[in-house]
């Protein structure tokens, strides 16, 4: 039997905290897509994301207003 790895999304406009949560996420098995705010990480989401981290203040849609 396979397990599906899962898919996460990172929003966050500090790149460095993005690569940093990403590169950890990756370590952990999921499979990461980034973004640099809430606007962009909708694009991202679809049926197949399991988690999305969003930070709470970003530019063009912040993280209350992705959620």
């Amino acid at each position: 039997m396979s397990e599906e790895t899962p898919h996460l999304v990172v929003a966050d406009d500090d790149e460095t905290v993005r690569n940093l949560l990403t590169m950890q996420a990756e370590r952990g098995g999921f499979t990461v897509q980034s973004a640099e705010n809430g606007a962009e990480a909708l694009d991202l989401v679809n049926d197949d994301t399991d988690v999305v981290l969003l930070d709470l203040q970003m530019p063009v849609l912040d993280g209350f207003g992705a959620l």
